[in-house]
């Protein structure tokens, strides 16, 4: 007979003769719509459920732990899994980072809230459930018509978790997302242009208003002027600024800080939290509850990390504020590292969202009230160069303009950047409205995202590069 994933965790909460045990159950499904040459290629439905095991066994300087994963559909293929996670466990060193398991009154069930239907080939409504192929296709023939290739990707993905352990905890939380994007091309490669839209699903996806904008981009490219590198006023679109500040983001850790290896580092061996990091218009959450890029509140680490423990499963988050009116709140870490250094136990939401009080509008409006400066739409291959200053190193790509009066006069080629997230912070001469984005890079690990466009002074193009 086949396990529903609650029947998986009450079994694996109920069963701790071999010791405390943390079950996490995830089912995904996922769609994909992969094109390139303006023809689909790839268009898949699947499904899959695995089953993670946190073991934790008594050693004689602590507790250890083991964490298996693997897809069970039975009592005995649990079983097994159960027995294996305790017996790796017994033969490992303490864990660093144990705290006691959190728990919760015992229940003979799961809640109706928490209880699945039982039925997994459907879980959402039908609009939510399909990539618009029939406004793509009008967009395949309008492309083909002007000799432009398409490249691009679309998913839809829906992910349920339910964690249980033996201590009493029985929790679940669902997220789903949307993401597409697209790459245009002219005849002879040498234009490119790059769109991207996030949304909690695909039934409303613009993707005409992503064709339009497209052909406009790989049309101003038609005009190109000459801008040597340097240090340039330039006005950041949604998505740049979504890669920049999720390395922000994932760099913002207690442990790192603390050791003196970060930009978040104090110079008298603490961290700069409740010191002044940033324009004191800015604002950067991870809420579970945000009203643009909402997420799941199920706190689930399947291994521990430097800013996440296994220890902190099932706690459920709330809005967690990293930078506050430009001040640093709080930096990741787990319940016992943050027991030992006496600041706030952070655990992050799957969500990211920057504010800065008094922006406004769209892009279009920014580039509109701008009047001189280079407008990059999308950046690529950042990686980090420096932690203690937190400086990264990457590309712009598909389309750097010269904005002139308000208005896009023309391209300017690619550049090499090096720069930080956190001082880009620091000189920010506009901004627009806060609205959910695709990063270009980071959209794949990091799908809900919300950032306002950004006009930031003195951004450093080191370089130049031949990238199209």
């Amino acid at each position: 007979m086949t396990l529903q994933p609650e029947e998986i965790c009450e079994i694996a909460g109920s069963s701790d003769s071999a010791g405390p045990t943390i079950a996490i159950v995830t089912h995904t499904m996922r769609k994909d719509l992969r094109f390139a040459r303006t023809e689909v290629t790839t268009n898949s439905d699947a499904r899959s459920c695995e089953v993670t095991i946190i073991a934790f066994c008594d050693v004689s300087d602590g507790v250890a732990t083991a964490s298996l994963t693997q897809s069970c559909s039975t009592r005995s293929e649990l079983m097994s899994l159960i027995d294996r996670a305790h017996v790796v466990a017994s033969q490992l060193p303490a864990s660093a980072d144990a705290a006691p398991l959190l728990s919760e009154p015992a229940r003979s069930q799961w809640s109706e809230k928490n209880r699945s239907s039982g039925n997994f080939s459907n879980p959402f409504p039908s609009d939510q459930q399909h990539i618009p192929a029939d406004n793509l296709g009008e967009v395949f023939q309008s492309a083909r018509s002007q000799d432009i290739d398409l490249y691009g990707y679309g998913e839809f993905v829906h992910e349920r978790t339910w964690v249980s352990s033996s201590t009493g905890l029985m929790r679940s939380g669902e997220t789903s997302h949307g993401r597409f994007e697209v790459t245009a091309k002219n005849a002879n490669n040498q234009r490119s242009s790059w769109w991207g839209y996030s949304a909690a699903d695909l039934a409303h996806m613009p993707i005409t208003n992503g064709w339009e904008k497209l052909q406009n981009n790989l049309a101003q490219q038609s005009k190109h002027f000459s801008i040597d590198p340097g240090r340039h006023n330039v006005i950041l679109s949604e998505s740049a600024i979504g890669d920049l500040m999720v390395d922000l983001w994932w760099h913002a850790q207690a442990p790192d800080a603390f050791d003196g290896r970060s930009v978040f580092s104090a110079s008298d061996g603490s961290t700069r939290i409740g010191s002044m990091v940033a324009d004191a218009r800015v604002s950067l959450h991870s809420d579970p509850f945000h009203p643009i890029v909402p997420a799941s509140p199920l706190h689930t680490v399947t291994s521990s990390s430097p800013y996440a423990s296994v220890f902190d499963n099932g706690e459920l988050l709330q809005s967690q504020r990293w930078i506050e009116s430009g001040r640093l709140q709080s930096l990741m870490c787990s319940r016992a590292f943050a027991a030992e250094h006496d600041i706030a136990f952070s655990a992050s939401a799957d969500t990211l969202a920057l504010s800065v009080e008094g922006g406004d509008g769209t892009l279009d409006d920014v580039v509109s009230r701008t009047d001189h400066g280079l407008l990059i739409t999308c950046l690529w291959y950042n990686r980090l160069v420096d932690p203690r200053t937190l400086l990264l190193t990457g590309l712009t790509r598909d389309g750097v303009y010269l904005v002139r009066e308000g208005e896009i006069v023309g391209s300017v080629g690619n550049f090499r950047f090096n720069d930080s997230p956190l001082g880009i912070l620091n000189r920010i001469i506009d901004a627009g409205t806060t609205t959910r984005c695709l990063p270009r890079e980071m959209g794949d690990y990091a799908p809900r995202v919300a950032m306002p466009p950004l006009v930031v002074e003195n951004f450093n193009l080191s370089s130049a590069s031949a990238a199209v």
